[in-house]
Order: structure tokens, then sequence, then C-alpha cells
């Protein structure tokens, strides 16, 4: 009977181990362990997102190193550059697009950022009404960002929809703090900035009485002409109840804040990814309903296979139930077995095909040498030779190591050499 020798299990088991190896580094990799995400400027909103992310990854061992830059312009840039070790950029709806970057993918929207056109209301006074178009604007002296900030590419988009040329010496660059300043001197008639209503700036805007808030009549023709924004109603009181700002109802558009990643980021960081931002953005806010984000709304490139199953979805059974790294192994495993049944099975069906095949052609061998004794019997070869020869098979014959169920095959061979054997020793 063959019998499994500790030899062959080591080298079966060095083989399995090998192949276990292969397929986890190569095919369904561990999630990385450090990670780099581009935000923004320290003043702007992207950047405590990042520092969240940061500490919230650092419970599971997971270093993310933020990097401050100008803006979302900036993060396309960083992110999409060959060979960038840039895993995650946080940028403004409208940045991209799938078309120019089929590197990228959305995994989610996390909050609306709202257009705001703060005004001087004595700069409008030959209107004889508070402005209410982007097109009250022109020939006003108008902040519209810093170049390279998600807020002045979209004022760029905004300001040529209505007709009007950015490139214009009365629409200056300013960042917002600078913007602020200015237009509280009377050094420009407006500012054009999008923010998120919960940080300071807006606050102390909102909340000073010399500055005006426009309304924006037209804010449900955008979406229309640009995809990723949302035409947002403000009800009085919103911004600031205590101050009730505003005193009546205003419009405004706004696109969102969304996380883009490259799209070989590792599925189970994405999920880690999700389920921080859903622990995070899924309060209400000043302008989103409780569970509104994260959202796959307004994304501007490709939404992530991995991403769209959990904003449908939730967590999957292993994630839900399991600390995250045991949930990351076991998942591995369940993924490992398919591809390794899959080599198995084939190899299981091979091994006895060859061992069946080794032990036919060791048969095969005795007997053609069986034959060449009888040759040489027929041609008078000499006697004591051929005897030696005839003892080397019968000896061959019976190391020969064979299951069960071909012991008929072993008798009958040796009683074919015995059969030579009497041949060779009566002279017939």
């Amino acid at each position: 009977m063959n019998q499994l020798t500790t030899k062959k299990i080591i080298l079966f088991a060095v083989c399995v181990v090998g192949l276990v190896f292969l397929i986890l580094n190569f095919l369904i990799p561990a999630p990385p362990k450090n990670l780099v995400m581009v935000t923004g400027s320290h003043s702007g909103a992207y950047q405590p997102v990042g520092e969240m992310f940061k500490l919230e990854l650092a419970k599971y061992g997971i270093s993310l190193e933020v990097r401050e830059t100008k803006g979302s312009e900036e993060n396309l840039i960083l992110i999409s550059a060959k060979n960038s070790d840039v895993d995650l950029a946080l940028m403004q709806s409208g940045t991209g697009s799938a078309k120019n970057h089929p590197e990228l993918e959305s995994l989610e929207s996390l909050f609306y950022e709202p257009l705001w056109v703060a005004f001087n209301p004595s700069s409008f006074s030959t209107l004889e009404r508070e402005p209410k178009s982007i097109v009250d604007l022109n020939h006003k002296k108008v902040s519209i960002a810093t170049q390279g900030s998600g807020s002045y590419q979209l004022n760029q988009a905004v300001l040529r929809i209505n007709g009007l040329d950015p490139e214009q010496s009365n629409f200056v660059q300013l960042n917002n703090d600078d913007a602020f300043t200015a237009l509280k001197a009377g050094q420009i008639d407006a500012m054009m900035l999008v923010l998120a209503p919960e940080s300071a700036l807006a606050q102390k805007m909102f909340s000073d009485q010399s500055i005006g808030l426009m309304s924006i009549e037209q804010a449900y023709g955008y979406p229309g002409r640009l995809s990723y924004i949302k035409p947002i109603a403000i009800k009085p009181g919103v911004l600031n109840i205590a101050s009730d700002i505003p005193h009546t109802q205003k419009m405004t558009i706004a696109p969102v804040a969304e996380l883009v990643a490259k799209k070989d980021l590792n599925p189970a960081t994405i999920y880690l990814l999700m389920s921080i931002s859903k622990k995070y953005f899924s309060k209400p806010g000043i302008l989103n309903a409780e569970n509104e984000f994260p959202s796959n709304a307004g994304l501007s490139f490709s939404l992530n296979e991995d991403a769209d199953n959990y904003l449908k979805s939730g967590p999957s059974f292993l994630f839900q139930y399991l600390p995250f790294w045991v949930a990351v192994w076991v998942e591995r495993m369940l993924k490992l077995s398919l591809p390794l049944v899959a080599l198995l099975i084939p190899l299981f069906n091979v091994i006895p095909s060859l061992t069946d095949y080794r032990k036919k052609l060791k048969f095969a061998n005795i007997y053609r040498d069986l034959k060449m004794i009888e040759q040489g019997m027929s041609d008078h070869q000499d006697h004591e030779k051929l005897s030696k020869q005839l003892g080397d098979i019968d000896q061959r014959a019976r190391e020969l190591k064979v299951s069960d169920f071909h012991t008929k095959d072993i008798y009958d061979l040796r009683m074919h050499i015995e059969s030579v054997k009497n041949r060779l020793m009566t002279g017939h």
C-alpha cells in the first residue's frame, strides 16, 4: 500500500503554505498600515476632517499622514500624479471628473459646502433692492477666492454661466479672511466664498449686521448646468436662531465635500473610512438632516463598488460583529478559500492520475526488461547473465509498493517472472 511519508507531508505543507502566501500577498493583500491624505489650508474645513480621520485610524493601528495644501485643485493634482504616494484626498465636488481621471474613485460625500455671496448694502443702493442674482455683481469689485481653491473653481463656473468673465479686473483673488476684512473696510463690494455654515468665519459673517447675504433666486437653474450642485433653501433662523438669521428665506447653491481615493485602495480600508464617516457625518447639521450624509450625491468620480455597497447595506456581517483586524483576516481567508479550492481540486484530481501513471510506468519497465530476457533466451545468450538480470527484475517487483486495489497486478507480474525463471532453468 502506498504510504504517506513525513517527507511527502512536509513537501505538501510547504507547497500549500507557499500558495497561501502568494494569494494573500498578491491577490488579497492586507490593508496598509500607512496612508497619506491631502486636505487644505489650516483655516479651511478640510484640515479638521483630515485630523479627525487621523485620530480615528490610529485606534486601529493605521497611521495617516495629513498634508496641508492650497485646496481642491492642488489635491487633485497631487493624488492623480504619476507615482504619487497620496492615497486619499478631500475635495470639493466638481473639481475633477471620471472622464479625465479614470484612476480615481469617489468614496462618499461628507457635507454641503454652500456658496455664500456676502455684500456691502451701500454698494448696491442704486438697485433699490437687495442683489438677488450673480448678474447683479457685474461691474462690482468682488473677491472670488484664490486660485487653486475649490471656491475659485466654482465661482469661475458660476460667473461664466451668468455671462460674466471671471478674468475681468473687478473680480479679485483674496483668501476668505482678507476678503472679509476688505468687505468690512469698503475696499470691495462683495465676496463669493464656499464655506461650511458651522465655521467660525461663516458665523462671524452671518452675525455682522453691516453685511448682507444674497439670496440666489435662480438657484434651481444651476443643477442642470452643474450636475454636482444642489439648490439649498435656508429658512429663517437656520443660520443663527438667537439673531434670527436670516430674517427671511434665502436661496443658495452647494457642492459637496467628497472623499476621493485611488482605485487600488484596499476594500477593508474603505470599510473603515466609511464607518468613521458614518460616525461623524450622519448627525444632523445646520443644512442637512440626520443620516443625509455620508452619501453618494454630487460626486465627481465613479463611485467605488465597496463604498456603494456600504452606503446601500451598511457594514458586512463580519465587520459588524468582529473586531476590525479579526474581520480583516477572516474575510481574507474566506476570499482565499475560493481560489485555493479552485487550484487544489484539479491538483487532487491530477495527483491520483500521476501516481497511477508512475505505477504503470514501473510495471511497463519491468515487463520490457522481462521481454528482453526472453529475447536473450531465444538468442542463446549467457545463461548466468540472464539469470542475474532476472533476479534483479524479481527484486524490483518485490519492492513495488501499490495500494490494495492493485495487489492482483503485483501477483500477476511475479507469476510472469516465475514463469520466465522456470523456462530459463529448464532451458525451454
